[in-house]
């Protein structure tokens, strides 16, 4: 291995680390029988990211150039967490309620895997509570964390794509699409349904970390944490 080679895997090898980490996922993920732990999942997942955060902070230290290397950081960070839930909502086919006896497009298929009604699906939910006939956890799952899971791109997208969705409208065009889009791919696979409460949850958290992202102090703090000059 030459010194050149050398130095380059050196100086990112905790970018490597995290990329390794990842593929050993994706591998775990297509191998039929075999799959991880959920929390598993998300432990490795997080720590890969961490592992990208740390050598963001490194290379800024290091290097003059630091907002390249912070946009480069936050930009891995987004594609791991992007794979991370597309693994999470497509891949681990906990969501195939009914089994695969459901022809796709018939009525039973429309019947239990698609809800186009607003509100009906968080106030059936909150009416079990009152019920006592389900679990609060499955009830903070299915609403806190439909509102959770996508909340970071909230922070991410308007630091990476500053020049195209540093405008509310347009971020709020781009979480709508790419949550449909998302929506019909489960519905499709049946790994989960279409909800339009589930859009509605996703793009609310997005839209409400976009805004607290508008509120000076909390900008100021997640910029002295990632290192990033404030505008």
């Amino acid at each position: 291995m030459s010194k050149i080679s050398s130095k380059i895997i050196k100086e990112n090898l905790l970018i490597l680390i995290s990329v390794v980490i990842v593929g050993f996922n994706l591998v775990i993920d297509i191998i039929p029988n075999l799959m991880l732990d959920t929390k598993m999942k998300l432990i490795t997942y997080i720590f890969s990211m961490i592992l990208v955060f740390i050598d963001m902070k490194i290379k800024c230290k290091k290097f003059s150039n630091k907002e390249q290397y912070i946009k480069r950081g936050l930009t891995i960070i987004f594609i791991i967490y992007s794979i991370l839930i597309s693994t999470l909502l497509f891949v681990d086919g906990n969501y195939r309620r009914f089994g695969s006896n459901v022809k796709i497009f018939s009525k039973e298929h429309f019947e239990y895997y698609s809800n186009l009604i607003p509100f009906r699906t968080i106030y059936a939910f909150l009416s079990r509570i009152v019920e006592g006939t389900i679990n609060l956890n499955a009830v903070l799952t299915n609403i806190l964390g439909n509102i959770i899971v996508f909340a970071p791109y909230g922070i991410l997208v308007p630091i990476i794509f500053k020049d195209k969705f540093d405008n509310v409208k347009n971020f709020i065009l781009l979480m709508v699409g790419t949550v449909f889009i998302v929506e019909c791919i489960q519905f499709i696979t049946m790994n989960g349904a279409l909800d339009i409460d589930d859009l509605i949850l996703n793009v609310l958290g997005a839209v409400i970390m976009y805004g607290l992202m508008k509120v000076k102090i909390i900008k100021q703090i997640v910029y002295k944490i990632i290192g990033k000059e404030l505008e």
